[in-house]
């Protein structure tokens, strides 16, 4: 997609030296890797960017029970999301309604839904849905609650 940026922020130095030669090798000047970033800049990052892509795959061994922390981190950013409609996400993040979701480890429906996502990044509400919906249901406060009157039958 050389008409988008690609920001990669994250990584241990072993991915970052593979992913950099990948770079290197398929001549993709319009993908950047930053390494790790301390998290207090993390806000920056998310905010900079016309689109979050979350790219996690089947192969990511905890993907069928988690509820991925960057998930709540990008819907606080108010920034159009693109992912992987894995049930975990879905548990949270409604197709079309808050976020743009596509069939895990399809790559052709992953770059269908990121162009779509960066076509409609300025025009679209559901990035202010997404952080309606974290701000209300996924704060800390909402998620003690909930344990607490998990107790009270």
């Amino acid at each position: 997609m050389p008409d988008a940026d690609f920001y990669i922020v994250g990584g241990n130095q072993n991915e970052i030296d593979f992913w950099k030669s990948e770079i290197a090798r398929f001549n993709l000047s319009n993908s950047h890797l930053t390494g790790r970033i301390p998290h207090q800049e993390v806000p920056r990052w998310l905010a900079a960017a016309d689109v979050l892509l979350m790219m996690w795959t089947w192969r990511v061994p905890t993907i069928r029970v988690c509820s991925p922390m960057k998930l709540f981190e990008y819907m606080a950013a108010q920034r159009l999301i693109v992912g992987p409609a894995f049930p975990t996400v879905l548990e949270v993040l409604e197709d079309r309604k808050d976020a743009i979701l596509f069939e895990p480890d399809n790559l052709d429906e992953m770059e269908k839904a990121l162009r779509e996502g960066l076509s409609k990044s300025q025009e679209t509400e559901l990035p202010a849905r997404a952080y309606e919906k974290v701000s209300r249901d996924y704060t800390w406060e909402a998620r003690c609650q909930l344990i607490l009157d998990s107790f009270q039958l």
